[in-house]
């Protein structure tokens, strides 16, 4: 799927779970140029390198569940606002533990968390 994203200019998007590392070296060596580690759970420091990457545009994508997680909310913090996304994720990961999320709470929850989570007012 590198191949095809690359011929076509498509980021990749990326579940990486415990191998974010790895996956970002990868990228790496294939020079893919655009791509979104969804529901990224690594650590801040990597997020950070990883969306500061001059080479790509690469993204930090995070939950609405950053509404009650703070390894989220680190990431909300100190990954650059350029290169973070927000998501669903749905039906999993919402702000409400054991509740069904939906698409409307990066809306309701998971934009007013990140916002939070770096002193602004959501509406900026």
């Amino acid at each position: 799927l590198i191949g095809v994203a690359k011929r076509h200019g498509l980021p990749l998007i990326l579940h990486t779970r415990k191998r974010e590392a790895r996956t970002f070296e990868m990228l790496q060596e294939h020079g893919v140029e655009k791509a979104v580690f969804h529901c990224y759970s690594g650590k801040v420091k990597l997020a950070k390198r990883i969306a500061e990457y001059e080479a790509g545009q690469y993204y930090i994508s995070i939950p609405s569940a950053v509404h009650r997680i703070e390894s989220f909310q680190n990431l909300a913090k100190q990954v650059p606002l350029e290169r973070l996304l927000t998501e669903t994720d749905a039906p999993y990961m919402g702000p409400i533990k054991g509740e069904r999320n939906e698409p409307a709470t990066v809306a309701t929850h998971g934009v007013a968390a990140i916002a939070a989570a770096r002193g602004m007012d959501e509406s900026a």
